[in-house]
């Protein structure tokens, strides 16, 4: 299998993992009698871990829409249909896709900048070594050609002109 597919179906059962948690916490809350419109908070919480864990904006259009399948199946009157008897549940459905598909969408982007900040910091990272280096030989090799024309120097200031020592300095 190619690295690309097997990404992809890693994305996909990290979609259906979240949205099977997602599922399971809005059982709970219902069991305590939490309404329906508070579940749909744990399904946009939902959306935005797969925006995070999947990095496609493709992956957060299927799952924000196959999440408001799941909360309609599962938590909407009548429960098991993909039936909606209430027309207030169109207006959540809409806001439950919009707020997904925007969380999913600026998600992407922290995570896209973040790499880009990561990218740069890396980049002056290796100029400051780089720098370092070129200091460090260029002072390693100063050090000892100083020594060298400091005694060439006194060793031309001790001879006299017509001394072959004197041309060596």
């Amino acid at each position: 299998m190619s690295a690309l597919l097997k990404k992809e179906w890693k994305n996909f059962f990290v979609m259906v993992l979240i949205l099977l948690i997602a599922t399971g916490i809005g059982y709970g809350f219902r069991s305590i009698h939490v309404q329906e419109t508070n579940i749909v908070l744990v399904y946009v919480l939902a959306m935005l871990f797969i925006s995070w864990y999947t990095n496609s904006f493709a992956w957060s259009i299927v799952a924000s829409i196959i999440g408001m399948a799941v909360f309609n199946f599962c938590f909407t009157q009548p429960i098991f249909t993909l039936s909606v008897y209430d027309s207030n549940y169109f207006l959540t459905f809409f806001c439950m896709i919009a707020v997904a598909l925007f969380s999913a969408a600026l998600t992407l982007q922290t995570k896209k900048y973040a790499a880009q900040v990561y990218q740069e910091r890396k980049q002056v990272e290796q100029e400051q070594y780089r720098a370092n280096l070129l200091r460090s030989i260029s002072h390693d090799l100063r050090t000892p050609l100083m020594g060298i024309m400091g005694t060439s120097e006194m060793i031309m200031d001790m001879s006299e002109e017509q001394d072959p020592r004197r041309a060596l300095a």
